[in-house]
């Protein structure tokens, strides 16, 4: 499980919820970047970084930790 800040890091802004997932990485819909879902890091060549947190499920409740 991962969740990441809904903040684009490219330098236009915006946000990446309406990103596509495939795999491991989140498909930035604003600069078209690749973004690592475990680490919120953004892949070569190009370079950034969102915010990544730790979750975990308890009981079927799921509990989104701070970075």
């Amino acid at each position: 499980m991962f969740a990441l800040e809904n903040r684009s890091p490219g330098p236009r802004g915006g946000t990446i919820v309406d990103g596509i997932v495939s795999g491991a990485v989140l498909y930035d819909p604003i600069c078209d970047w690749r973004i690592g879902l475990a680490d919120g890091a953004v892949q070569a060549p190009d370079r950034g970084q969102v915010a990544s947190f730790p979750v975990r499920i308890v009981d079927g409740d799921v509990y989104i930790g701070r970075p």
